[in-house]
């Protein structure tokens, strides 16, 4: 399994077409990096391609920072593995 955060704020980094140093965990979305409803979309997309998660779209709604962001996508994996468990 990759590391979450790390490909999280990859994913982040080139959907929002911004400094891989600017993606930090208590980066603001929207204020900090710019970040769209599209690009919003396109973050959520490349989230589920990639690590097989699946945000919804209160989900996708409800975060601000990167920080928030890397939380439901580990949320969401750890409740994968309880499930196949």
């Amino acid at each position: 399994m990759p590391d979450i955060p790390v490909a999280v704020r990859a994913l982040v980094a080139r959907e929002a077409r911004v400094s891989p140093d600017l993606v930090t965990d208590n980066a603001e979305m929207f204020a900090d990096l710019g970040v769209d409803h599209i690009a919003a979309i396109c973050i959520a997309i490349a989230i589920e391609d990639e690590l097989d998660v699946k945000l919804t779209d209160n989900e996708l709604e409800r975060f601000r920072t990167v920080g928030q962001l890397i939380g439901m996508v580990e949320a969401h994996l750890y409740a994968q593995q309880r499930e196949a468990a």
